[in-house]
Formats: C-alpha cells, sequence, structure tokens
C-alpha cells in the first residue's frame, strides 16, 4: 500500500509538470481544483483501505460534504472581498464591524461544517479508519504546500498570486 502512496504521490507531480498544472495550482482554478480534489480521494481510500461497498458509501458522503464546504469557501471569498472594499473606501466604523462580522460568520460556519462532516464520516468508517481519515484530511493541505513550495525552490513552479488578481498587472519576477 505504501509503495501505491509514492506511486500516486509521483503520478500526481507529473500530471502538474507536464500539464501546466504548476500555473493552475499558482492560481487554482477548477481544472486544478478539480483535480487536487481526485488526488486527494484516491491517496485517502489507499490510505484507509476500504474494502468496495465502504468505499462506495464514503465516496458518496466524502464528495456530498466537500461541495457544502466548496459552498461555504465561496461565501468566505465574498465576505472577504466586500469587506476589503470596506476598508479600501475607507467607509465608516459601523459598515467595517458588520462586514468583518459577516466575515467572522462565513468563517465560523465553515469550521462548524468540517466539523459535522467529520462527525459524519465516523458513521462510514471503524474506529481505526476514522482516526486514519482525521489524521489524513490535516496533513493532506500541509503536505501539498510543501510539495509546492519544494517545487518553487527548485525553479519548476512560479510563485502563486495570492492576491488572486486575474488580471495580472503587476509582472511577477522572471524565474530563474
Amino acid at each position: 500500500m505504501k509503495n501505491l502512496s509514492k506511486i500516486l504521490v509521483f503520478l500526481f507531480i507529473s500530471i502538474i509538470s507536464f500539464q501546466s498544472g504548476a500555473e493552475l495550482l499558482a492560481q487554482p482554478g477548477p481544472k486544478a481544483l478539480k483535480r487536487i480534489q481526485q488526488v486527494k480521494k484516491m491517496k485517502m481510500l489507499d490510505e484507509l483501505n476500504l474494502d468496495d461497498k465502504v468505499a462506495d458509501k464514503f465516496l458518496i458522503k466524502y464528495s456530498a460534504w466537500e461541495d457544502k464546504i466548496n459552498d461555504k469557501k465561496e461565501a468566505i471569498d465574498i465576505a472577504r472581498k466586500e469587506l476589503d472594499l470596506a476598508v479600501q473606501k475607507k467607509e465608516d466604523k459601523s459598515l467595517l464591524t458588520q462586514k468583518s462580522n459577516k466575515f467572522l460568520e462565513a468563517m465560523a460556519d465553515m469550521g462548524k461544517t468540517h466539523l459535522e462532516k467529520n462527525n459524519d464520516m465516523r458513521n462510514v468508517l471503524n474506529e481505526e479508519q476514522y482516526a486514519k481519515f482525521l489524521i489524513f484530511e490535516d496533513r493532506f493541505m500541509h503536505d501539498l504546500q510543501k510539495t509546492m513550495f519544494r517545487m518553487m525552490k527548485k525553479g519548476d513552479m512560479p510563485p502563486p498570486d495570492f492576491d488572486g488578481d486575474d488580471n495580472h498587472s503587476r509582472p511577477r519576477k522572471p524565474r530563474k
């Protein structure tokens, strides 16, 4: 099973490298996020070692929760953009407070949804699988970020555009 994990990681990095995935990860779009989610599910199934029947139930439930979480992410993005715009326009204190509270509520709602998802997954998995699931969920994004930063350091990938500016008004520093 560990060899399969190594193969999946190698396959993921190969896909990223050869299909201009570096640019997609630098500015995550729908294609890159879908690819990451697919790889995540494959690695998770490998890690949990589920039989076919449980794997099917798990994937249906997990995918439904991921859709809910994506909706919550969109709500956070909207609230953040509204707050940012209010700050840039130097809106009055009461409006900033209102926008800040909306942003915090969206973040709290996301946390609540993650907790509900994790609790619901316990109904499908045995205790060992559930423990592995929790560890995997916690580590996956961290490991992916570590891999991306390692690739950026080697020059295999451009740095991410953290401000989300899609029109690229500022030129990037050339890669080495």
